[in-house]
């Protein structure tokens, strides 16, 4: 009876205490209320929120409310840093208080505030996607395009899967549209992502990301809303979500983070919103140090930035990222843990079709707002190219052996039919669809297939043909509403299908490969005008229009400052640029992994590099480095000998014949 009567009063005890615990708190709490509301003494109001916070283990909502009012009170007495360390316990610490931690978002419509935009119009970054143990795993494709559209037409195929070329030309363009393609063909993974925001805020207007394992989601952003559809596995939704003020899509960060004045030992905090899940969390970035990192050939001076995403204040995401500290801030490295990404080459996006080689001796035409890669690592195939657009759209490009020359292109596709109706439901082949018709110089078999994935009705749209003892056929997948819309660029792509015959290179030999007769500047020159507004190079053959491989990057590569182009003979191209005083340029003709530089018919240019230096200030020549110079003269030295026996060799040919 004493150890229950023992029991039972340090019971009451301890409820007693916990409740006078509160009472002094809640107390603690109105008071600092009054300091800040009636007296008007917000030093004294602070030091009152701060006790609560600092012992409010036994009531946590007294905690997060003190936390809101010490916002507030920092934000009156315009402190904002102060303000967003508050705001960065409230949502790590208190995450519970979901409403508390919404309302105090919005209090900081204007926390963070981005930079101006450091990347030129039309700049596409391309990013090998490797493992940690260095296999290449597959490629994303980042790109920035100005526009003046205020929304994504979704419905209008225009090669890029939206509509934004809506001014004719005259238009102010007052929004970006932030761009990505990826494919992981080890893992049968593609994904686009479109971000539309705003030029000065960066605020997002419309988002989409397609994904072939998750679906489609697309977010309209609001006044303090985000409207998301998503088509997904689960099925078909429409959601409406409470946002903050300052809110930005998860797709467009990659390109936020360039827009921020990264130094040593920065900070920021903000909350992003993934439409693939709908959860609205909060990224953290800390630039923890300066380090080189090489790509693409080149070494970068890079500011390593620590990025975590928290969800409820549980850390979900904790990646490296590295920005070339140098304009326009490139992302040349990204690390996620398991998977690393590297910065392949920066360029313009095209503004028409151009031909692309995929593989040796292969060409196809690439539409406005179409990605190609080529898997490295095919497997049982020759060749296996991912086609990336912008629309609902599954493509591939593959090539195999024919083993078994006297099999009929129609058993061939037969062949395949039985193998695609064992792994799709209700695979039945539009018997009107078959069409026949020269591709490459032969006959290629072309069909279309209704088909069930997952309960969504899908097409598919094939077409086969055999060359130079290949089989060579394309496989497009889409939405059964989106296939009439998009058939017009997949026949575009297919009829533009080139194959290189071995006739065709013994001609190609003959005429031999494009060498630089000319350029501006020279190489080596160490006194070119700062204000020379375009840099020169002349072939020696007519070259491929709209291909070319400006190579280099980081701070000995020029700023490109308009659109390059060919003359009208084709013979020179000219890169505007803007060059700064008493700087040494690195520019490549083509490079070992870049050699968009071609001939008419397709002989990729010799390698060759205008390193040069521009005047001081004062007027002065500029000395160039003796190892560029080293590097850059034994480059040129093996072009300029090649140049030669090719020259020697076609004036003996000329005195044959």
């Amino acid at each position: 009876m004493k150890r229950m009567l023992a029991y039972t009063l340090m019971l009451v005890m301890t409820i007693t205490t916990t409740a006078l615990a509160d009472q002094d708190l809640g107390q603690l709490l109105e008071s600092g209320i009054y300091q800040e509301q009636t007296v008007g003494d917000l030093d004294a109001a602070i030091k009152c929120y701060q006790q609560v916070v600092e012992k409010n283990a036994m009531n946590r909502k007294l905690g997060a409310q003190a936390l809101y009012r010490l916002i507030q009170c920092y934000l009156k007495q315009n402190k904002p840093d102060e303000a967003r360390k508050a705001m960065e316990t409230l949502s790590a610490d208190y995450a519970q208080f979901t409403e508390i931690v919404t309302q105090a978002r919005k209090l900081l419509p204007n926390l963070m505030q981005v930079g101006d935009v450091p990347w030129p119009n039309n700049e596409r970054m391309t990013l090998e996607l490797r493992s940690q143990s260095g296999m290449e795993l597959g490629a994303i494709y980042y790109s920035a395009k100005q526009t003046s559209a205020s929304s994504l037409d979704h419905g209008n195929f225009d090669g890029g899967g939206f509509n934004t070329s809506d001014d004719g030309g005259f238009a102010v363009r007052s929004n970006w549209l932030i761009q990505s393609h990826l494919a992981v063909p080890v893992s049968n993974l593609t994904q686009y992502t479109a971000v539309l925001a705003n030029d000065k805020t960066f605020a997002p207007i419309q988002g989409m990301t397609s994904n072939s394992m998750l679906g489609r989601f697309v977010a309209q952003y609001k006044d303090q809303k985000v409207d998301l559809q998503s088509s997904s596995n689960t099925g078909d939704s429409k959601r409406t979500f409470d946002i903050p003020k300052q809110v930005f899509d998860n797709e467009q960060v990659i390109y936020l983070i360039r827009r921020l004045p990264l130094a040593r030992d920065y900070q920021a905090t903000f909350p992003i919103f993934p439409v693939t899940n709908g959860q609205l969390v909060d990224c953290y970035i800390n630039v923890v140090a300066k380090e080189t990192v090489e790509a693409d050939g080149k070494q970068f001076d890079c500011w390593k930035v620590d990025l975590k995403v928290k969800a409820n204040g549980v850390v979900a995401i904790n990646h490296q990222l590295w920005y070339s500290v140098e304009k326009p801030h490139l992302l040349v490295k990204y690390d996620s843990g398991t998977a690393i990404m590297l910065l392949d080459d920066v360029s313009t996006l095209p503004e028409h079709a151009i031909p692309v080689e995929v593989e040796k001796d292969i060409t196809l035409v690439k539409p406005v707002g179409w990605q190609y890669y080529t898997n490295p690592n095919p497997g049982q195939y020759k060749t296996s190219v991912q086609l990336l657009s912008g629309t609902q759209t599954w493509a591939v490009f593959m090539t195999t052996e024919a083993m078994a020359p006297q099999i009929s292109l129609k058993q061939i596709v037969d062949s395949d039919v039985k193998v695609v109706k064992d792994f799709f439901k209700d695979y039945v082949i539009d018997e009107t669809s078959w069409q026949t018709r020269r591709i490459a110089g032969v006959d290629a078999l072309s069909y279309a297939a209704n088909y069930k994935q997952k309960n969504v009705e899908k097409i598919e749209y094939r077409t086969y043909l055999v060359k130079d003892g290949q089989i060579m056929w394309f496989v497009f997948r889409t939405g059964k509403d989106r296939f009439q819309a998009n058939q017009k660029a997949y026949d575009q792509i297919i009829e533009s299908l080139d194959v290189t015959t071995q006739e065709k290179n013994a001609v190609s030999d003959k005429r031999g490969i494009p060498y630089v007769a000319n350029s501006f500047p020279k190489p080596f020159a160490d006194d070119v005008d700062p204000d020379a507004s375009a840099l020169t190079v002349t072939f020696t053959h007519q070259m491929m229009d709209r291909s070319w491989s400006w190579t280099g990057g980081g701070k000995t590569f020029s700023k490109i400052s308009g659109d390059i182009q060919y003359d009208a003979t084709q013979h020179t191209c000219t890169l505007p640029v803007k060059l700064e005083p008493g700087t040494v340029y690195w520019v490549g003709i083509n490079s070992p992994s870049h050699q968009n530089f071609k001939s008419h018919d397709r002989k990729p240019a010799q390698r060759y590099v205008l390193l040069f230096a521009t005047k001081d200030l004062d007027g002065k020549a500029t000395s160039i480095p003796f190892e560029l110079y080293d590097q850059a003269h034994t480059i040129n030295t093996a072009h300029d000998k090649a140049a030669k026996i090719a020259a020697d060799h076609a004036t003996v040919i000329s005195q044959q014949a």
